[in-house]
């Protein structure tokens, strides 16, 4: 309890300036206002982490000199685009994956409306009509059909 005392003390004292900084392993001074969590965050090691972003000191010999073989963690593309191509929105876009899209929709529909098929005659089982259920069902399919095409028109 008194330790902790001392210590919040201490950092208090660091922050207003009354208290040397503290030191780190390399002799560097410690900033008393990055907060806990930043100071002991791990680098993640992105290709694009520069040098001057990184929390922590550098490795003490580059992945170039230990002759080991390091994957980039990012694919960083470069285009040649003259300036139609850089607005083109879509730029990269493959229409025949939109055909997957399609079939989805399709199949999910004539699940739909087999569905509504199978309750249809069911209905119509349970009232006792089992010679033209056929019929029924093909008629209400087509009356369905045209009802959406007058709400269309």
């Amino acid at each position: 309890m008194e330790d902790h005392r001392k210590q919040m003390q201490l950092k208090e004292a660091r922050k207003v300036g009354r208290a040397p900084a503290e030191v780190d392993e390399d002799g560097q001074e410690i900033n008393p206002y990055i907060p806990q969590y930043m100071s002991s965050a791990p680098c993640c090691g992105a290709m694009t982490n520069t040098t001057k972003t990184r929390m922590e000191r550098p490795r003490k010999l580059g992945a170039k000199w230990t002759s080991k073989n390091i994957a980039p963690n990012e694919k960083i593309e470069t285009f040649q685009l003259d300036y139609d191509g850089k607005r083109d929105r879509w730029n990269g876009y493959d229409p025949t994956s939109y055909a997957h899209v399609i079939e989805r929709y399709e199949a999910c529909d004539e699940a739909r409306k087999k569905f509504l098929k199978d309750q249809q005659t069911k209905k119509l089982e349970e009232k006792g009509n089992t010679q033209n259920v056929e019929e029924a069902v093909s008629d209400d399919e087509d009356n369905e059909e045209t009802s959406v095409l007058e709400t269309l028109s």
